[in-house]
């Protein structure tokens, strides 16, 4: 029977973490909401993990500090000057839609 590595919060929030042996993946999801607990994580044991170090943009992350200056730069005037918007067309009458509909005495 597989095992599975878990780890889930339980109803009074704790993080909790284990091995699980179960028949399939399924299983163990339902054994961990029978022991109370919301799963967060659940991966076979023996899983072979994705190997980030081989993928250039996985590498770095990005610095609080860069991050503080896009959404700045991005939330900036200028930026949202150059962002094409609609257009919204004006009627050069009024519309008297509304008029009419007020302008009707009651049955």
């Amino acid at each position: 029977m597989p095992a599975f590595r878990y780890r889930a919060m339980s109803p009074a929030g704790e993080a909790q973490q284990g091995l699980l042996d179960a028949p399939d993946l399924d299983q163990a999801v339902d054994r961990l909401h029978n022991m109370g607990l919301v799963p967060v994580r659940i991966e076979a044991q023996g899983t072979p993990k994705l190997h980030t170090d081989r993928i250039p943009f996985m590498q770095k992350k990005v610095a609080p500090r860069d991050l503080i200056l896009f959404t700045r730069q991005l939330s900036s005037p200028r930026w949202r000057a150059s962002t094409p918007r609609p257009r919204i067309r004006a009627s050069s009458r009024p519309s008297t839609r509304c008029a009419r509909t007020w302008s009707r005495a009651p049955p």
